[in-house]
Formats: structure tokens, sequence, C-alpha cells
């Protein structure tokens, strides 16, 4: 039997705190996030070392009863879900927070109507009813015990202090504020000029191009957070007839844009910058290899400074910008109906976050004590990485043929013991055909996967030595390797 357990809090805070539904000691308690219970426990703690009282805020889950075996799909077994959510919105809307700290994937889609907590968490978004700020977070119970694709290991319950720093931050007051960033599409050689001469007296630029089937389509150049202009390199009127431009005009910024790129005190911040780098040179041909063009790349900056967490720019936006989660502007653009100003606008926000972040990372790895180590060693590696694969490596063909035959020898030694420990051929590069074999044939314990760590850890728990399972699940890693 589940207890209704409703929400908790002053009726003027200023936080709301919103999590999925009561686990077994907040359903015996009757209180959400209980303190004594291992998610409540995470949150009053990260709460306080942010400086917050968590009496101070109001805390609530969008179910008030505990489905059966915690499993969420189940929840239509002990309350009507319909009924449940018009509740948790006459909360909202009663209360009216400034901020709402929204814990899980499942208070992130009913508030908001967005799916992907591990994308949007951290980003400051709106209600779908009301416009009040949400900022989404990992829910505690995943960081303790991490379940399914989206499990988040011990490292996230730091990354969660953040996000809850942001939410805390914005419960100050009403207003939302999102980064100003005067992004400008150009037209003509002249537009460019006049730019680069506002910003003449820069000499870092924030550099970021994009792509189509690896070809660069557009440049975008920052002097600044704030402040940038996005190139296109090709006549894009075939796409969208409002944006051609002449080819002679087009020659015109090819050359503006080259001469500047290629000026020797111009220096470039970037993101994983290898791959833009080499790109500028061909096949865009933009500029000529020379060594030190690089100032800096926040992807090797955040290997110093966090070299446990993500590098990648969508992470690094989340925690040192307030800009919220765009990476999908550019991941799901097609040509064939989106207007190209989506393409070329999310070149300017990658472009102009980039230099957010890089002068983020600069002031924490002055403080960390490890600029010196960024700048005058691990940045040089740039240069090194781009030298040797413009270079190659020497292939001796004769010792390769004999080595690829060795392994096909051994592969195929493998594949037949395994056939016959199974009893039958099987695609280990199938996941239909390996859960079927694993989860139903063998018996182990079902998990939603069938990965490398899934295998592992199945082998760890769930085989004895010398037994048929344990067998079957290394052959199946060692010829996936």
């Amino acid at each position: 039997m589940s207890n209704f357990c409703g929400g908790h809090g002053p009726a003027n805070a200023k936080l709301m705190i919103i999590g999925e539904a009561p686990s077994e000691l907040e359903d015996h308690h009757g209180i959400p996030f209980w303190p004594n219970a291992p998610s409540g426990e995470m949150l009053t703690i990260l709460l306080k070392e942010n400086g917050f009282n968590r009496n101070d805020a109001y805390i609530t889950n969008v179910f008030k009863y505990r489905p059966p075996g915690n499993n969420l799909k189940n929840i239509h077994l002990v309350c009507d879900p319909e009924a449940q959510i018009e509740l948790l919105w006459q909360e909202v809307l009663k209360l009216q927070p400034n901020c709402i700290l929204a814990l899980g994937a499942t208070a992130l889609k009913f508030l908001t109507g967005k799916n992907g907590i591990n994308k949007y968490r951290g980003s400051i978004l709106q209600t779908s009813r009301d416009n009040i700020k949400v900022v989404p977070g990992i829910h505690p119970g995943n960081i303790i015990n991490p379940r399914g694709r989206d499990g988040a290991g011990q490292e996230w319950k730091f990354i969660l202090k953040l996000d809850i720093k942001r939410a805390i931050s914005e419960s100050k007051n009403h207003a939302f504020n999102l980064p100003n960033r005067n992004i400008i599409i150009i037209h003509t050689a002249k537009q460019l000029y006049n730019f680069l001469q506002q910003f003449k007296n820069i000499t870092n630029w924030s550099l970021d191009i994009e792509t189509n089937q690896s070809i660069p389509c557009c440049v975008g150049l920052a002097p600044n957070p704030w402040n940038c202009v996005v190139v296109p390199l090709f006549d894009l009127q075939d796409y969208q007839k409002n944006l051609g431009i002449p080819m002679h005009e087009l020659a015109a910024i090819w050359v503006e844009l080259s001469t500047f790129l290629s000026k020797p005190e111009i220096k470039f911040i970037g993101q994983n910058f290898k791959f833009d780098h080499e790109k500028l040179i061909a096949p865009a041909r933009l500029i000529k290899w020379e060594r030190g063009k690089l100032h800096a790349d926040t992807s090797l900056m955040a290997g110093v400074y966090l070299p446990e967490f993500p590098k990648r720019l969508e992470f690094l936006t989340s925690i040192f910008t307030r800009e919220p989660y765009y990476k999908d502007e550019g991941k799901e653009f097609d040509p064939r109906k989106d207007k190209i100003e989506q393409k070329l606008i999310y070149c300017g926000k990658d472009a102009t976050t980039t230099y957010e972040v890089y002068e983020a990372l600069k002031r924490e790895l002055h403080i960390q004590g490890t600029s010196n180590f960024y700048f005058n060693f691990v940045n040089h590696f740039h240069d090194l990485y781009m030298e040797m694969e413009a270079e190659g490596v020497e292939i001796n063909h004769a010792l390769r043929a004999e080595l690829a035959e060795a392994y096909d020898k051994q592969i195929s030694e493998e594949y037949k013991e395994l056939t016959s420990k199974i009893g039958h051929e099987i695609n280990i590069n199938s996941p239909k055909q390996i859960a079927k074999l694993i989860f139903e044939e063998l018996g182990l314990p079902t998990r939603e996967n069938t990965q490398e760590d899934t295998l592992v850890a199945l082998l760890g728990n769930h085989t004895t030595e010398g037994s048929r399972e344990r067998y079957i699940l290394n052959s199946i890693m060692k010829l996936r390797q």
C-alpha cells in the first residue's frame, strides 16, 4: 500500500525542489526527500555546501505515491497519473517560486516538455505554464544507484552540486535573463571588414566551423563572448532564396577572411580545435599550415582542470556559462527544410560560448596553479599532433599482412570454440542476439544493454570460475576487441 507523500516547505519559498516519486523511506515517513533517506541526505548536504538551508525550500515530487517496485511504469496502479500532474501544477502556480530545481528526467519532462536530463541539466529553462524558471539536475538517486543508460557515476555528485548552486542563484529573483549574444551573419566583404576593424586590437579570436559532408560551409569568429560574425563560405541561395550571396561578393569575402586569419598576430581559441584547424588548411585552403596559431583549446584546458569529467562543449557550456543547451539546433539541422540561418546562428553560439568557456577555464587554471603547465606544455601538443598526422605513419605492408592472417586465424578459432559452447552460431555484434543468449539462454540477470561495462559487471557478480557462462562472456568480449 502506497501512502500519500505531499509537499513540504514554506508557502513563500523562492526555491522549489521537485523530484520524481517517493522512495520507500519517504513513503513511510510521508516526507519527500526525507533527510535520513539516501537521496534526501545527499540533497540536504549539497544544499548546505552551497550555503542554503533545505527548510527554506518547498520540496515535493511529480507523483505523490510510491510506484510498485519503485518503477514509474507502474505508477498507474496506485494513482491517477494525470490527476497527480495537475496537482503538481496547482502547487507550482500557487507557490510561484522564483526558480524550480527539477531533479530527474520525469520532473524535467512534466515541467518543461523536454526530454533528456543529461542534455538539459544545468540549463536555465522555463515551465510550459506561467514561464517560471527551471534548472534541471540529475536525481540524487541515480547517482547513489546508477541505473540504465543514464546511470551517473559518483563524479556527478560534484556536477549536481553545481546545478543546485545555479538554481539557488536563480531563486534570488524572478527575472529570466539569458546571455545576449550579438551574432551577425555576413553578406558582404565590407560588412566583414567593418566588424574586424571594430575589434582590430584583439589578437586572440575564438573560431568555429560547421561542415556539410566534411566540407566547411561557414566560419564563426568571436573576439569576446558577446560578439560574433558568421561567414558563409558558399552561395547558400540553393537552400534558401533569402540568403544568396553573389559569386563576386563571395570571392571578396574569402579574400578578406583569408587575409585576416593569416595575419601572424592572430591566434585561435577553439574547442577540439585540431578538427577546425585541419579544415581551414584543407579543403578550405583559407590558411597555410604554420606552428603557433593556436592560443588555447578549451577541450585540452578542461582535460587539465577537470580530467575526470566530459570535455564536450555542451558540458563545458553547462557549467561555465548560463547559455541553455542548444546543441540540437545543429545536430537536427536539415538543409532541405530548415532555414540556413539556424545553422549559422548555431555556429555563432559555438564560437561565443567557446570564448566564454575559455575565459572561465583560464581563471580556474590560474587558481589551480596549472596555467603554466597548460600554456607552456599541453598546448604545444596541438602543433605536434598536426604535424604527425600530416606526415603520416610508414606501414610495413608485409608484416601487416602477416599479423592480419594471424589475427584472422585466432578469431576463427575463437568463434569455433564459442559456437561449440553455445550450441549454435551467433553474431557477437548483434545486441538482440547477445541479449537473448545472455538473459534467456544463460539465465543471467536482465540488464538494459549488452555493452562491455554490462558484461564485465555480469562476469564479476554472476559467474563462477571455470563456468560455461564465464567462458562465453569472456569470449564475446575478446572477439569484440
